[in-house]
């Protein structure tokens, strides 16, 4: 918890740096027209105010002001270039000289009430009334608290102090006072609503993008998790099979047990077997019609060599979602191991394979004209046994149905839709 606690509180320091960054490059985006505005706005003001009064001291206010802002725009070209990074001491440098310029800007705005005769009240008025919106337009602007801050009290103590000294009211100082009061509060928490509404943008971002992370290591984790399983699921299936097959069939020729002719059929059962595996992990393996046909292939040589004629009948079938490469296996070697059975033991000459849609199943039926079986006597053997654990595996239940001398019909019904085990 600790640690989760550590690693928030640094995503949230980072979020509130990049914040910061993104609010002053905000108040920062539209420089050129500002200063721009800026300046004429100072020409039209000065010129006003000095044909009204006539006080040439009015003209260095314009050019003071004027290369104010002038600075400013020499600071915005070399800040542009330079781009310094929100979390550097570069980035905290020039943010500290931009507040000092608007600061110095500010002192300067202010003084025209110093230049405006006292006796000329509705001059004064509209020249305190232009450096309240000079300070409303800083505060509102936003860009950073600093800003905020140096705007509003360099427009108060200049105001003030003109107050005081020039036009000879310092009860006025209190209005004066209660104002800035008022807006450098107004421009603070525009400011911090701003800057909170960036970090939880950022901060979603930030978290959108870490989820994403999480989630593509745990498909990672998932697919390596799938390739251990199979690779194991592999690796037991040719240890039960083939692996057993070939240690006993070693064994048994060590012995001298059997001759080379019996060892050549075990040897090509554990090529079939081996084959099944293979297939079975084919990605069509959920397509039944494909999955058979891979098995066909695969037998096809046997049913020449045995001279059984064979009729295949596949319908058009679904693919079953749920089969998977291990129930693939199960599914091709039960039909493997009816043929082989109808092949060796059941002495026929004739076999048809039909699979078919009925209803919500999918039903395989395989018959053959062989010389059949007594149910009663063969119901427990290993073989059927198997076959059986394997149908039930598929979600099936595996019927045989056989009288002798009248062949063997065996049906497996697997369902189209089944419930995935978790």
């Amino acid at each position: 918890m600790a640690i989760t606690s550590n690693i928030e509180k640094t995503t949230m320091d980072e979020c509130q740096l990049h914040a910061e960054a993104e609010l002053f490059h905000l108040y920062f985006a539209h420089w050129r027209t500002a200063i721009v505005g800026a300046m004429a706005l100072i020409a039209v003001v000065g010129g006003t105010f000095w044909y009204l009064t006539k006080n040439s001291v009015l003209l260095w206010w314009i050019a003071l002001l004027t290369g104010a802002y002038l600075l400013q725009a020499a600071f915005c070209l070399r800040y542009e270039r330079k781009s310094p990074q929100p979390d550097s001491r570069e980035f905290s440098r020039w943010m500290w000289i931009w507040t000092l310029l608007t600061a110095v800007t500010g002192l300067i705005s202010g003084t025209l009430i110093f230049w405006t005769p006292a006796e000329q009240l509705g001059l004064l008025l509209a020249a305190i009334m232009i450096n309240g919106t000079f300070a409303v337009g800083e505060a509102c602007a936003g860009g950073h608290e600093r800003l905020v801050f140096a705007a509003v009290i360099s427009q108060a103590l200049i105001t003030c102090l003109a107050l005081v000294l020039h036009v000879k009211m310092p009860l006025a100082v209190i209005a004066c006072v209660i104002f800035a009061a008022v807006l450098l509060h107004f421009g603070r928490e525009l400011n911090r609503a701003m800057r909170d509404s960036i970090v939880q943008r950022l901060h979603i971002q930030q978290l959108a993008t870490q989820l994403e992370q999480g989630q593509q290591r745990l498909l990672e984790a998932q697919h390596q998790q799938s390739v251990l399983f199979e690779r194991q699921r592999v690796m037991q299936d040719m240890h039960d099979g083939l692996g057993s097959a070939l240690s006993s069939s070693l064994v048994l020729l060590e012995q001298g047990e059997v001759t080379v002719a019996e060892a050549a059929v075990v040897m090509r059962e554990c090529v079939d077997d081996l084959r099944l595996v293979v297939d079975s992990l084919e990605p069509a393996s959920k397509d039944i019609s494909t999955l058979l046909g891979m098995l066909r292939y695969r037998l096809q040589h046997r049913f020449e060599a045995a001279g059984v004629r064979l009729s295949w009948h596949m319908a058009d079938l679904p693919a079953l979602d749920w089969l998977d490469p291990s129930l693939a296996l199960d599914l091709l070697r039960l039909t493997q191991e009816a043929i082989a059975n109808a092949l060796k033991h059941g002495a026929a000459t004739e076999l048809t394979l039909t699979v078919r849609k009925k209803d919500n199943t999918i039903e395989l039926v395989v018959q053959d004209n062989g010389c059949g079986f007594d149910l009663n006597t063969v119901i427990l053997g290993r073989g059927l046994r198997s076959q059986k654990r394997r149908a039930e595996r598929l979600g099936s239940e595996l019927k045989v149905d056989s009288t002798p001398g009248s062949g063997t019909s065996l049906y497996l019904q697997l369902p189209v839709n089944r419930e995935q085990k978790s």
